[in-house]
């Protein structure tokens, strides 16, 4: 019973985390630049991203 007990909440653990799986965390940097003397402007930040956001062609 116990051995049954242990696969059963390593199975529910596992379902949980499998389904983290397509998820990514994605490094952002956005430049714009600007006509007059000031310097560029460069924010970079972090972007949860999954597989069906990612665009292979652009």
């Amino acid at each position: 019973m116990n051995r049954l007990i242990r696969f059963i909440l390593v199975l529910i653990a596992a379902f949980a985390l499998v389904s983290f799986l397509p998820a990514y965390i994605e490094r952002t940097m956005l430049w714009s630049w600007q006509v007059n003397q000031t310097p560029d402007i460069i924010n970079s930040g972090w972007k949860l991203g999954t597989l069906t956001s990612v665009r292979f062609y652009e």
